[in-house]
């Protein structure tokens, strides 16, 4: 079987996703909250770069869970090991797996092991 994958990016009319200061803007509405939403429901990952976790400390996880779905897996592009210790994506809602570059400090993953994530690479 293959896998199902779904993209889902916010732009400008114009391609923007930020600011030229990397700055986020709000390209979405409410309605296109909850459609996002659903799509959690549907799938067993939801992959995010650092950049994402950095900026927006998101939880990635079924909001108002109310049928107590399982969580999507969280995955985690983060070449260097730059996931903050106290980032939603390390919370116990949801398995989490970070993956990080070959040249990652060892410091660095050793700090993150402690949260109970796994290491891809």
């Amino acid at each position: 079987m293959n896998p199902k994958i779904i993209i889902n990016c916010a732009m400008s009319a114009d391609g923007k996703i930020a600011l030229p200061n990397r700055k986020q803007i709000r390209l979405s509405n409410s309605q296109d909250l909850e459609r996002v939403n659903k799509l959690r429901h549907e799938c067993d990952a939801i992959l995010v770069g650092i950049g994402t976790v950095i900026e927006d400390n998101p939880n990635l996880t079924i909001k108002n869970n109310t049928e107590q779905i399982k969580n999507p897996i969280r995955v985690i592009l983060d070449t260097n090991g730059r996931t903050p210790l106290n980032s939603n994506v390390l919370n116990d809602e949801a398995e989490t797996i970070i993956a990080v570059g070959k040249n990652c400090k060892k410091l660095n993953w050793e700090m993150l092991k402690l949260s109970n994530v796994e290491k891809k690479w």
